[in-house]
């Protein structure tokens, strides 16, 4: 085989490979996508069963101890993803993002991780506001979290009011 050939046969096998790799990266990050999807909308259903079949106002202690129970039994069987302490994280998740479309449309895009930070915020419209600003930019958890820390929620809040508003505040 000529010198030419040789080379251009070594071209094409390089950009088969290329393509090949390429393609095998596409689809190992729609599986990693599809399995935290998957994941996340699984923890939703489980505190959604706990929350409404269990843990009522009256039967308070009764949930715990059963939240206790299926904890130690499901992290058995399952591992410690199914402890009692997360259970109550599920439970947590489940009660503060109650719009199943919501958390299936996220999904794709936070990890369990994400909302696991999420869930930490008390108020509604803080956790939407980083929700959605980490969903948009597709901040990792760490950036998330340093969001958070640096609290660019109120930052942005105060930033938006009217000057006497804002003088109000830094005085």
């Amino acid at each position: 085989m000529p010198n030419n050939e040789l080379t251009n046969q070594k071209e094409d096998d390089e950009k088969l490979y290329q393509e090949i790799k390429c393609l095998i990266e596409q689809s190992k990050s729609q599986v990693v996508s599809q399995v935290n999807r998957v994941l996340v909308l699984t923890y939703w259903h489980v505190g959604k069963a706990i929350k409404t079949t269990v843990v009522t106002e009256e039967r308070a202690e009764y949930g715990k101890a059963t939240v206790e129970q299926l904890g130690q039994r499901l992290s058995q069987e399952y591992g410690n993803g199914f402890g009692p302490r997360n259970l109550l994280r599920m439970m947590r998740f489940y009660e503060q993002f109650t719009d199943e479309a919501i958390v299936t449309t996220v999904s794709s895009k936070l990890s369990w991780s994400h909302f696991v930070e999420l869930i930490r915020l008390d108020d509604p419209i803080k956790r939407e506001f980083y929700m959605t600003m980490c969903s948009n930019e597709r901040w990792s958890v760490r950036a998330l979290r340093d969001r958070m820390n640096s609290m660019l929620f109120e930052r942005t809040a105060i930033a938006k009011q009217p000057d006497q508003v804002i003088r109000q505040e830094l005085s």
